[in-house]
């Protein structure tokens, strides 16, 4: 394992690396921000799927960023229905899954509410409201554990079942989804 210096060096290396090699792009995901939609109007064309219409339907515009992590903001045209659709049951499924316990404890909202988190044995839970988090806690219950010396609060969550490779598989449809037009090209076998 790791220690904490070697992982801060390690994202710092990253960081010079993709700061000297990219330009990034920042774009703030929130409810009150004018919709992103990335590609053109009737130029179909999936990226991931690579069919065109009328072969494949273009009837929805896709999250280029899963709803999982609250994005509501920035849609795509380069994502065919049925891709769409497959994603959405299969590999951005196991993401929220794996993204839960994150979403919860940063207060991302889903599509109509705040994230809950109930401890296994039923006595405890997360909730948030446009006040913040609240933690409900049963003295008897075992959800989390206080540590005063080490000022540290652990949880004890149960995470649903997810598969860690379509986690990853869906962060490159992101990048895939996110990277322009004149730069796709070279991601043919992230696509593959």
């Amino acid at each position: 394992m790791q220690s904490d210096e070697e992982i801060e060096r390690l994202i710092d290396e990253s960081m010079s690396f993709y700061m000297k090699h990219y330009d990034l792009k920042f774009w703030r995901i929130a409810p009150d921000e004018p919709k992103i939609i990335l590609g053109r109007a009737n130029e179909n064309r999936c990226r991931f799927c690579r069919k065109t219409a009328p072969e494949v339907k273009f009837k929805n515009i896709a999250h280029a960023i899963p709803e999982a992590l609250g994005n509501n903001t920035i849609f795509t045209r380069y994502e065919s229905d049925d891709c769409n659709q497959l994603f959405g049951n299969t590999i951005e499924n196991d993401f929220g899954n794996w993204f839960l316990p994150r979403k919860v404890f940063a207060g991302l909202r889903g599509k109509n509410k705040y994230p809950t988190f109930k401890s296994r044995d039923k006595k405890s839970r997360i909730d948030w409201s446009y006040q913040g988090m609240h933690v409900d806690h049963q003295e008897d219950s075992d959800f989390f554990v206080v540590d005063e010396i080490n000022k540290t609060l652990q949880f004890d969550m149960d995470v649903p079942s997810y598969v860690p490779s379509n986690v990853w598989k869906t962060f490159i449809k992101m990048g895939i989804s996110l990277v322009e037009d004149e730069k796709y090209r070279y991601f043919g076998d992230a696509v593959a």
